[in-house]
């Protein structure tokens, strides 16, 4: 069984950056941000992209977060990369 990692603000910068390097690592990811589109462009440009998924949620918001764990299937994480975030 691949580990899976959660990467938070996956659609793009240096969060679809860390997709692309883990993906390339073999993890199996979950890829959250507000944007699906954006999740769903790094999903598909990255190794082995039917071995990955996204999910649109504010992490803001911990029933969300939830929310796509659950609809993920995932048993266990190994890891969270907690990316998200906005410079000013």
């Amino acid at each position: 069984m691949k580990k899976s990692i959660v990467v938070t603000g996956a659609g793009q910068g240096i969060g679809a950056a860390i997709a692309r390097l883990l993906a390339e690592q073999g993890y199996s990811l979950l890829l959250l941000g507000r944007h699906l589109t954006a999740l769903e462009n790094t999903r598909e440009s990255i190794k082995n992209p039917e071995a990955h998924q996204s999910f649109s949620c504010d992490i803001r918001q911990p029933e969300q977060i939830g929310e796509a764990l659950a609809q993920s299937k995932i048993q266990s994480l190994y890891a969270v990369v907690a990316n998200a975030g906005k410079g000013g």
